[in-house]
Parts: structure tokens; sequence; C-alpha cells
């Protein structure tokens, strides 16, 4: 889960739709709550996004060691 949590934060800084990251499109646009408030709703987002993948993972009995 924590490589994951890696893999998808740097992909919202890297991956750019027009002009912005979607990482800064996130918490411009989808999430228009105050300051302090962005960055927990962010961090809610992924971890549903994360918790969402590795339960459809585990449901399937395929589990990812390295």
């Amino acid at each position: 889960m924590y490589l994951f949590e890696r893999v998808l934060l740097h992909a919202g800084k890297s991956i750019h739709i027009g002009d912005r990251s979607i990482e800064t499109r996130l918490m411009e646009d989808i999430l228009p709550v105050g300051a302090p408030a962005v960055h927990e709703a962010y961090a809610a987002v992924i971890a549903c996004v994360i918790l969402l993948v590795v339960g459809t993972l585990h449901r399937r009995r395929m589990y990812l060691a390295l």
C-alpha cells in the first residue's frame, strides 16, 4: 500500500492536464474547500483510491510482495 501511495502521489504531480498538474487541478477545482481542509480532503481522496485498488486485489487474492 505504501508503494502504491508513493506512485499515486508522484503521478499526481507529474501528469499535467493542460497547464496544471492533476494534483493542482484536484486541489483547486474539484475540492473547493478552505485551506486547511483541502489537504485533508486530498488525503481522503488518495486513501479512498488506495483502499479501492488494494481491496479489489485482495478480493481477487492477488498479492504483490517486494
